[in-house]
């Protein structure tokens, strides 16, 4: 994991040491650009490269709000393809967590 450049605090509850880059690139990508910094995700970009970046990035279900919107923007993925969006759609919250 030496050659892979990101925060490993942004993998405070898991061994980010034994994981499998390939098997959980939704989960690493989806964490990176949650919590991570500009650099972070840059680095992802530069280890998955752009086409895998946007094919797993709209598999995750936890990303945030402001990631998604983000992430749609740069990528130029529309938000009706992301599982998390789709999942808030179906299953909206009394308190959403972008208040004011």
């Amino acid at each position: 994991m030496k050659d892979f450049n990101v925060d490993k605090h942004l993998f405070w509850d898991v061994d980010f040491e034994t994981m499998d880059l390939d098997r959980s690139s939704v989960y690493i990508i989806g964490r990176v650009f949650n919590y991570g910094s500009m650099n972070d995700a840059k680095e992802i970009v530069k280890r998955y490269g752009v086409d895998r970046v946007k094919r797993d990035i709209v598999k995750n279900t936890d990303l945030k709000s402001n990631t998604m919107n983000f992430v749609s923007e740069v990528f130029n993925i529309p938000l009706k393809d992301f599982r998390a969006y789709i999942r808030r759609q179906e299953n909206p919250v009394q308190f959403p967590e972008n208040i004011g």
